[in-house]
């Protein structure tokens, strides 16, 4: 057996340790294992590496769901299907209620058949009407003509019962009422079962107008007419949630019984039953689906709706229980109107606040229209709706729940009718000066301007109220000053108006100031400081400086407070230059000699002069500052002094007069384009080119 030396043991240790380092490296081993020196024999080999243990199988794939398949597109509306499909099914309805109309005109003109006949002719027409309609309707398909011819046979059915029951007798009052409810009944019924809206729209609207279609004047039975056939319009509305019925229910009645009432030939129950049955189915309709789903939110349209009832039943009750019974029966009227109102919101205050709220604002709306028919004192009726009108804006404070469309109706209804009571005491013979017109005025601006603050989280409302009162304001101050004391005060108020501006930003004070200023500037030229003063010099010259000096002033003032632009306040500086060169003017004027000097022309010397030394010195103010504004403005001054020179002195002056105007304005010119010349802003361009 061979022997092994030294120097392959240490060879092979080398390559046993090398390879030990491989395996670490490469992550093989767990940890480094020591080389064997001494051993003599090679490291053991490695073990063998493990089968990888098996994949799992995979599930096997779940069979996907087929889609829903999608709803098949609606065909396009195009013209041709509008036409043919709607518009001549309606204008078919259309046409053949017309034309039963004109049957029974032309047949009453010409007399070509009786009574009898001629409504038997109309009722047979609209009836097959009504028979095709229904069998196409139900046999052959929901078609809108079969819709259109029913809706148009009801109509017909309800003009030959109001002509056969009220026109020519032929039946007695009560079987045509009965009739009358029983084609509503059938009308409605008819709607309700096709859910058509044409029939909504044609029939019932047919009967509703049934008796101004067959030219038959208001009467009791007629009205009870009209009461059945708004009965089943509500019904209609009600049951399908067509709320646009409750404006026909409404209207259309309305146009019939209305101009009816004011007649004096009607009795009191009479007129209370006509006005107590509507109003009830005016109130139904206008809540609509409200009342049907039992939520009593009211929505805009339905407190329109509900506010126009009110409105309208107090108006025309008034009127018409007025020809009966005098001032007390419309008071009393438009008192139980009123507590009506109050017991409604007493009833649903629990469940609707909305609605409670509403019919508390309608409720203190007739009570005082109820005030203006009574024979009260009018400054006493003004503070009662002025308080009133404080109270709404203080419930709507506290009630965030109220829609601000309600809120509105209420506070606005109360300051209408103090702004309205104002206003025809003036036009009775009320003049300025009167106490009872300053303190209603004073009422009114105070009223709107603490609505105002009672309401400042509602920023619309705020700015309307601020804005009626300041009006007021207006007026108090024409009602209570003249001559310069007005001048005095509206300027005082501009001066005002500017420091509330400053503090709080609000956009309206700011314009309110400035319309104050010029008010008293515009009052302060025409009654203290008129322009024939600048020819005549016949002005009081310490009322004209009180008047304009208060004008300056508050302009001053108004500079200093108010947050305007560099746009506007510029154009605020130039008023007020203005005015202060008005004001000079006039003074200079008005103190020139009396007498012969005066007649040649000293003042208007003195006035020429004036305007080219101001015109001068405030091109060198201008000039100095570097204010480019200034120094147009001050040769615009001095174009106006030298076109007075030329224009104005040359004409009608004296020659001395004339001579010096012309030799003291130039003179003032020369120095200003010296001055100009001296101090320009900048160099001007040479007069001749250079020399090349």
């Amino acid at each position: 057996m061979p022997t092994i030396t030294s120097d392959e043991s240490d060879l092979e240790a080398r390559l046993a340790d090398l390879d030990a380092r491989l395996r670490a490296v490469e992550g093989r081993d767990g940890e480094r294992r020591p080389a064997a020196r001494a051993t003599g024999a090679f490291p053991p080999p490695p073990p063998a590496p493990r089968p990888p243990a098996p994949r799992p199988a995979p599930p096997a794939p779940v069979a996907a769901e087929p889609a829903p398949e999608a709803p098949p597109a609606a065909p396009a509306r195009d013209l041709e299907r509008l036409l043919g499909g709607r518009v001549l099914a309606w204008v078919g309805a259309v046409s053949m209620l017309a034309g039963l109309v004109l049957l029974f005109a032309l047949g009453v003109s010409e007399g070509w058949i009786g009574p009898a006949a001629r409504v038997g002719l109309g009722a047979a027409v609209a009836g097959a009407l009504v028979g095709a309609g229904v069998w196409l309707h139900e046999r052959r398909g929901r078609t809108e003509a079969a819709q259109a011819a029913a809706a148009a046979g009801f109509g017909g059915l309800f003009l030959a019962d109001t002509v056969a029951s009220r026109g020519y007798d032929l039946l007695a009052p009560e079987l045509g009422l009965v009739l009358a409810a029983v084609i509503a009944i059938a009308s409605a019924v008819t709607a309700v079962r096709w859910r058509s809206q044409v029939v909504g729209a044609l029939g019932i609207s047919g009967a509703l107008l049934a008796p101004v279609l067959a030219g038959i004047p208001l009467s009791g039975p007629t009205a009870l007419f009209v009461l059945v056939a708004a009965c089943g319009a509500t019904f209609v509305l009600l049951y399908e949630r067509w709320t646009w019925l409750s404006f026909a229910v409404l209207i259309i009645p309305a146009v019939q019984w209305a101009p009816v009432l004011v007649r004096a030939d009607w009795q009191a129950w009479g007129i209370v039953a006509v006005l107590a049955g509507f109003g009830v189915v005016n109130v139904v309709a206008a809540l609509g689906t409200a009342l049907r789903t039992g939520d009593l939110r009211v929505t805009t349209p339905s407190a329109y709706l509900l506010g126009l009832n009110a409105v309208l039943l107090g108006i025309v009750g008034s009127i018409a229980l007025s020809h009966v019974g005098g001032r007390e029966a419309a008071a009393a009227w438009l008192a139980a109107l009123a507590l009506a109102h109050v017991a409604a919101g007493v009833a649903v205050r629990g469940r609707a606040r909305d609605l409670a709220f509403l019919a508390f604002a309608l409720a203190a709306l007739a009570a005082n229209v109820a005030l203006s028919v009574l024979e009260l004192d009018p400054l006493v009726r003004t503070i009662v709706w002025v308080a009133s009108a404080v109270a709404m804006a203080a419930v709507a404070r506290s009630r965030r729940d109220v829609p601000d469309g309600l809120a509105a109706c209420g506070l606005g209804g109360q300051l209408a009718l103090a702004t309205v009571s104002i206003v025809l005491e003036v036009r009775s013979g009320v003049g300025a000066g009167d106490g009872a017109l300053v303190v209603g005025l004073a009422a009114l601006a105070a009223g709107c301007l603490v609505s105002g603050r009672l309401t400042a989280d509602r920023e619309h409302w705020r700015m309307a109220l601020d804005g009626a009162g300041l009006l007021a304001v207006f007026a108090l101050s024409i009602a209570s000053f003249s001559g310069v004391e007005l001048t005095v005060a509206w300027a005082a108020l501009a001066v005002t108006l500017a420091r509330v501006a400053r503090r709080s930003g609000d956009p309206l004070a700011v314009i309110a100031a400035v319309g104050y200023w010029v008010a008293a500037l515009g009052w302060c030229v025409a009654d203290q400081a008129p322009p024939t003063a600048l020819l005549d010099g016949e002005v009081a010259l310490g009322t004209a400086a009180l008047g304009l000096g208060a004008v300056l002033g508050a302009a001053v003032a108004l500079l200093r407070s108010l947050p305007l632009d560099r746009a506007e306040h510029g154009v605020l500086e130039a008023a007020t230059a203005v005015a202060g060169l008005y004001l000079a003017s006039i003074a200079v004027v008005a103190v020139a000699p009396s007498g012969e000097a005066a007649a040649g022309g000293t003042g208007q010397l003195a006035l020429s002069a004036m305007w080219a030394l101001v015109g001068v010195g405030t091109l060198v103010v201008g000039l100095r500052l570097r204010r480019r504004r200034v120094r147009v403005a001050a040769l615009a001054l001095l174009g106006l002094a030298a076109g007075k020179v030329f224009l104005f002195d040359l004409t009608t002056l004296t020659p001395m007069a004339r001579v010096g105007s012309f030799l003291a304005v130039g003179l003032l010119l020369l120095v200003g384009a010296f001055a100009y010349q001296r101090l320009r802003p900048e160099p001007l361009e040479a007069a001749t080119p250079p020399r090349t």
